[in-house]
C-alpha cells in the first residue's frame, strides 16, 4: 500500500475542535469535479485546452488547491438583476 501524506500536510489549517468536516487543502480531479459540479473529464479537457482553474502537477498526479477552485468560481460569476 502506498504511503499517504499526513492529514496535517493536506490541510494545514485543520482545527480538530470544529464539528463540521473541512474540505481537503488539495483535491484530485474527481474531487475537484465534484466540488465544481462538473464531470472530471471536463477538467481533463480544460487542462488540455489550457482553460479552467489553476492546477498543480506533482509527478504524474494532477491536484487542485481549494483556494484556486474558489477563485475560479468567483471569476466565473455573472451579475444578476438587482432586486
Amino acid at each position: 500500500m502506498a504511503n499517504k501524506a499526513p492529514t496535517s500536510q493536506l490541510n494545514p489549517s485543520s482545527d480538530h475542535r470544529e464539528s463540521a468536516p473541512r474540505l481537503p487543502y488539495c483535491m484530485n480531479v474527481a474531487e475537484a469535479g465534484e466540488f465544481l459540479g462538473i464531470h472530471p473529464r471536463t477538467l481533463n479537457n480544460w487542462r488540455s485546452q489550457r482553460r479552467g482553474p489553476i492546477y498543480i502537477k506533482m509527478g504524474g498526479r494532477v491536484v487542485y488547491r481549494r483556494s484556486d477552485l474558489e477563485a475560479y468560481m468567483a471569476a466565473c460569476e455573472v451579475g444578476g438583476a438587482q432586486p
